[in-house]
């Protein structure tokens, strides 16, 4: 076999693998990161493409052409990992408009970087073709911004790595696998780069990372078949106590907020990220009936007074452990029992009321009726006259007020010195009506 396709053949073994594994993503081009793992399947092929084509034999100048050319897919790949490890698992939340700017704002100064080097040449401070392997290569002295950029990749890469081992470690079953699969592809494309970056690949000035993409192709195809990657997604934990529409504190052992989810902030109309840290009973110091909630695990109703109206919780305890029983804290669930409340008030009240029209019914139609007749027998000129009719109006006052008993239909209550009581002219239907 010639020489040539001994050196270039694995490169364009890597970069057909790759290719013939990226279309397996339009299947599942609707779910979130899959354009950006299809465009890091791409990319990485192009530099394993583009890797191999320096070991055909060609002149300088041609080499120097195909290593710039190069840079327009190992600039963004990085970027594009990132977002596809952050998509996948996520934590799209993370990256915001101005940030996805910023990450793919630097490949194309990463570009610029090495096409202007001609010029500047701190990027590859000398370039050279060796000629003493079989084949001749490039060989390039790097210069201070090809340092630079190689950090800024590295960097990249270590922020994927390190959400996929946080991943691995914390996600159940289904998200462990995948993420440890995708670990194991981005791992090997990191170490072997990192040989080649500082010395200590087997043919000097070859970059063998792009071979690590036949691992790459091989792994995201075990990932497809075994795991049905991009098919099921993987769900964060954070992304889970984020999106629970009860309100939920995890306190420490010293009554710290460790965290606070979306709906518990939004309840007490405070800023969660300000909160975490703070201690219970500042943080809620205008419900103090939290702050006595124990340690131990119980299930406490509160009422809590939350935009001048009370409101009733049921306050659900769990202790925090770690392994080896090691306590942390507690988690606090509230969950609202208001309308049961207000339902159990209201059967109260109408049961109290029937009971109170039942006993009242026969007494008010009889001193009714002797008022009218008290009327009718007492003439304009008695001067008892007045005494009468206000016996009869008040008469039929009580019989009206016993008439909104019977038709009390829901829980209202009025301000009365010492608290509150019941207030039977909103309470009954015809009051309802009349709103």
């Amino acid at each position: 076999m010639p020489p040539v396709l001994i050196y270039s053949t694995p490169f364009f073994l890597s970069a057909f693998l790759v290719f013939l594994i990226a279309p397996f993503g339009f299947r599942w081009r609707r779910r979130r990161g899959a354009w950006y793992m299809i465009l890091s399947l791409l990319l990485g092929g192009v530099w394993a493409a583009s890797e191999g084509a320096l070991y055909l034999g060609l002149g300088l100048d041609t080499n120097l052409t195909i290593t710039r050319l190069q840079y327009l897919a190992v600039a963004p790949l990085p970027s594009v990992v990132l977002l596809f490890v952050l998509s996948i698992f996520g934590y799209d939340r993370w990256v915001e408009p101005a940030r996805r700017l910023l990450l793919f704002g630097m490949a194309p100064a990463v570009v610029l970087m090495v096409w202007t080097d001609p010029w500047h040449h701190w990027v590859y401070t000398r370039h050279f073709l060796i000629e003493a392997w079989p084949v001749k290569m490039l060989g390039l002295i790097h210069g201070p911004l090809w340092w630079f950029i190689l950090g800024y990749h590295y960097l990249l890469m270590a922020l994927s790595t390190g959400l996929l081992v946080r991943q691995a470690v914390t996600s159940s079953r289904m998200g462990r696998d995948q993420a440890l699969i995708l670990l194991i592809a981005e791992g090997f494309v990191w170490l072997l780069n990192a040989v080649y970056a500082f010395g200590y690949s087997p043919v000097p000035n070859m970059d063998v990372g792009p071979l690590a993409f036949i691992l790459v192709a091989l792994a995201m195809a075990w990932g497809f078949y075994r795991y049905n990657l991009l098919g099921v997604l993987p769900i964060a934990k954070a992304e889970i106590f984020s999106g629970l529409d009860l309100p939920i504190l995890v306190v420490d052992n010293g009554d710290r907020i460790l965290e606070m989810n979306p709906a518990a902030a939004a309840m007490f109309g405070i800023d969660a990220d300000r909160a975490v840290g703070g201690a219970l009973a500042e943080v809620l110091k205008n419900h103090p009936a939290l702050c006595r909630l124990p340690q131990q695990a119980d299930s406490i109703e509160v009422c809590l007074n939350l935009a001048r109206q009370a409101r009733f919780f049921v306050a659900r305890i769990s202790p925090l452990w770690r392994q080896h029983r090691q306590r942390l804290g507690r988690v606090i669930v509230l969950q609202e029992v208001t309308a049961l409340r207000e339902s159990e008030r209201l059967q109260g009240v109408l049961e109290m009321a029937g009971a109170v029209c039942h006993d009242l019914s026969q007494p008010v139609m009889a001193i009714e009726g002797y008022a009218d007749l008290m009327a009718i027998n007492t003439g304009a000129e008695d001067p008892n006259q007045p005494l009468v009719r206000k016996i009869v109006e008040q008469a039929r006052r009580l019989s009206a007020m016993n008439q909104r008993l019977v038709r009390i239909t829901r829980y209202e209550t009025r301000p009365y010195p010492g608290g509150s009581i019941v207030d039977i002219a909103k309470a009954s239907a015809r009051g309802r009506a009349a709103e």
